[in-house]
């Protein structure tokens, strides 16, 4: 074989070196381009965190967690059940006032079914009965002394005319002595008898005035046992209102440990478990309410000059940036936020701004985002189509 007809030309060695040095240019341009874009890209970018109004739901009562209906990012309905909270101490109060209350109100009833106020009266009333025969046998017998005084008074002044005519007969000696001493006898004789007859009657009327305050007497007496009754009932139905009053204090404090939705809204936090112990105050779940969204995004604090407030943005969703939303920057924080990191040069710290940051389509954020979502938000340069 001839050695130099393996050997290419001159010219076509020449054409492969520049073709080779082209590409290589061409390799090396893209690179330099693809670094330049990843770097501006990588300093464009920002992770941030979704926030969003919410509602601190707990207890005002400290107790233990008795049940937990609902889960994070469940929906929930303005009056839904979402947690309830026992406490021993209210539980035991209410069970004691609930016994309390039912004695009270059995007692209440005794009281006034209670026959022995019926039996004190009736043995009263038969009393007046027999008091009130007596009066009536008075008033029968009353009237009859009266005529009988009656009587014996014109019967006493009849012995006296009879007396004074018999003194004149017996001073003209028409009498003997032994008929004006009897006329003397007879009229002592009915004298004594109406002065008989006149205190009987005083003893009769002072046995009436009697008889009629022993009526009165028992019927003050039946008043008095009625009034004490009533009285009695009446201080127990006080107690027994006193002790509901306490008892519905007690089950409006136990409807405060039932924590109910106040506005519908997604549940964002659930704080504590069954089982756990709340305390008066602390947040058991919070409830994310869709009345304000927007969003905070933590750029390094040397790459914080890239934005201004009114910079527009792209909010990514998904790693693919395939899901992206239009925001803005409301306003940067006087503050910084320090992050361990670790590199191969040890554990470092980075300190990051914090960047406020608002949707442009606030419906369609609420729609698609959830409070607490990581997201990274990339800077539109101005200029570029939507920038």
């Amino acid at each position: 074989m001839n050695a130099h007809a393996a050997t290419p030309p001159p010219r076509l060695s020449k054409r492969v070196a520049k073709a080779f040095s082209f590409f290589a240019l061409l390799i090396l341009a893209l690179g330099v381009v693809a670094y330049q874009f990843s770097h501006t890209f990588q300093q464009a970018s920002f992770p941030g965190v979704v926030f969003g109004t919410e509602v601190e739901i707990s207890s005002r009562t400290q107790g233990k967690i008795l049940r937990v209906e609902v889960e994070p990012n469940s929906s929930v309905r303005k009056g839904e059940v979402l947690a309830e909270v026992f406490d021993e101490e209210v539980s035991a109060r209410i069970k004691a006032a609930s016994d309390e209350l039912k004695d009270l109100s059995r007692a209440v009833e005794r009281a006034r079914a209670d026959p022995l106020l019926e039996t004190q009266e009736f043995q009263a009333r038969e009393k007046m009965t027999e008091v009130q025969a007596e009066i009536a046998a008075l008033e029968v017998t009353l009237p009859n002394l009266v005529r009988e005084i009656a009587n014996a008074s014109a019967t006493v002044r009849i012995h006296e005319d009879q007396l004074k005519r018999a003194e004149k007969l017996f001073e003209g000696g028409a009498i003997l002595i032994t008929e004006l001493e009897g006329r003397r006898l007879s009229l002592g004789n009915s004298r004594q008898a109406l002065d008989s007859l006149r205190a009987n009657l005083e003893q009769e009327n002072l046995k009436g005035d009697a008889l009629r305050k022993r009526i009165a007497s028992y019927r003050q007496e039946i008043e008095q046992m009625k009034e004490r009754s009533r009285k009695a009932i009446t201080d127990m139905e006080f107690t027994l209102r006193q002790a509901r009053g306490e008892l519905d204090t007690l089950l409006a404090r136990r409807s405060e440990m039932l924590l109910i939705a106040p506005q519908d809204g997604v549940v964002s936090r659930v704080w504590k478990s069954v089982g756990e112990v709340a305390a008066a105050g602390e947040p058991i779940l919070n409830i994310y309410t869709g009345e304000r969204l927007w969003a905070e995004i933590y750029p390094l604090s040397r790459d914080a000059g890239l934005l201004r407030p009114g910079d527009k943005l792209q909010v990514l969703l998904d790693p693919g940036g395939w899901v992206r939303l239009p925001a803005r920057v409301q306003g940067i924080l006087p503050v910084m936020q320090s992050e361990p990191t670790n590199s191969l040069f040890g554990a470092t710290d980075s300190t990051h701004a914090v960047v406020l940051v608002e949707f442009d389509n606030l419906e369609k954020a609420k729609s698609t985002l959830r409070k607490g979502q990581k997201i990274t938000a990339t800077l539109v340069p101005h200029g570029s189509p939507g920038g």
